[in-house]
């Protein structure tokens, strides 16, 4: 198995472990309790090996791990907007500015809008340019969960005052 494929394994097993801990955090405790040195810049180059096929395979992998978890059918979903901003100044196709929640709207960031299942687990996600408003995410995102689990009908959908 390539380092990249072990590295990351180890690294989401440690989110897992301890969802708390940052990247620092997490190389520390890779390194305490399993014996594995990793310096958090190569973590960074690994995420340069994840590309938009590995990417398709990584949510197929964890949305059948989810499913395997639930006893039914989800028929309540929870759903939910965040920013996530970056260090860096650089525009991309997802990085930009926008609104933001932490008060800082001079930085680049990136909109998450996440399903979770009635129990709290997460379902689905969907990533947005950082200048998309929290009320533009909820149809397509509904609509690409849809298509990638060809759900059924879903009875109650929860979400905030700004979706």
């Amino acid at each position: 198995m390539k380092m990249a494929a072990r590295l990351f394994r180890q690294s989401v097993r440690m989110r897992l472990a301890a969802p708390g801990s940052g990247k620092r955090g997490c190389c520390d405790a890779l390194a305490r309790h399993h014996g594995v040195a990793v310096c958090p810049d190569e973590r960074y180059r690994m995420i340069n090996d994840l590309d938009a096929d590995r990417i398709v395979r990584l949510h197929s992998v964890a949305s059948f791990e989810v499913r395997g978890l639930q006893d039914e059918q989800a028929e309540i979903l929870f759903f939910d907007v965040t920013t996530l901003p970056f260090a860096c100044e650089k525009h991309h196709a997802l990085r930009r500015k926008g609104l933001s929640k932490d008060g800082n709207p001079q930085k680049v960031k990136v909109v998450l809008a996440l399903f979770q299942s009635a129990g709290g687990s997460p379902i689905a996600y969907a990533l947005f340019p950082g200048n998309t408003g929290d009320v533009r995410t909820l149809q397509p995102a509904f609509k690409a969960l849809h298509e990638r689990f060809k759900a059924g009908r879903v009875v109650v959908l929860v979400a905030d005052a700004g979706v």
